[in-house]
């Protein structure tokens, strides 16, 4: 069951995140030199939120989210940043699972003043003694930054993606 149960993170690479624009960044979904420098910013976003997972660290995982926070999955009842974090911050308190990403695969960005969209692919590896499972995510997140200046997640819609061979 914990297998299953990790796969529910998957709403996270949701939170990959929206925003959107045709500037198709490097295959790791990093930013390049020539990358501006608000897209870097959202970029980074995703890699706190990668970074957070990978330490356990639920209430920076929820960070990246806004108070506001709509995340949807397939088949799935939405959920908004409290049933989020609390979903997080149980798989992340399990001392048996650990929970892991690629680096994000940022497909397409887009920065409007305060407002972002990110098309982005996620994929995941969870391992407990259960055994390892890899899965794939793409979603599309909407970002917005806040009046402390950070970016966060306000919408994420996310799906299940093929995942890459090795």
């Amino acid at each position: 069951m914990r297998r299953a149960a990790a796969l529910g993170v998957l709403g996270l690479g949701a939170l990959a995140l929206s925003v959107l624009a045709l500037s198709v960044l490097a295959l790791t979904g990093c930013a390049t030199d020539d990358t501006p420098p608000e897209e870097r910013a959202v970029i980074q976003r995703l890699l706190d939120f990668r970074q957070a997972v990978a330490d356990h660290d639920a209430e920076a995982a929820c960070d990246v989210f806004s108070t506001r926070l709509v995340l949807r999955w397939p088949d799935t009842p939405d959920r908004g940043k409290a049933e989020h974090c609390a979903f997080l911050a149980d798989r992340l308190a399990d001392p048996e699972l650990t929970i892991g990403y690629d680096p994000p695969h940022v497909e397409s960005i887009s920065v409007d003043g305060d407002r972002a969209s990110v098309d982005v692919r996620w994929v995941g590896t969870a391992t407990s003694p259960d055994g390892t499972e890899r899965w794939a995510e793409r979603g599309s997140d909407e970002l917005e930054r806040e009046a402390d200046g950070v970016w966060r997640i306000v919408s994420s819609d996310a799906a299940p993606a093929p995942v890459p061979s090795p």
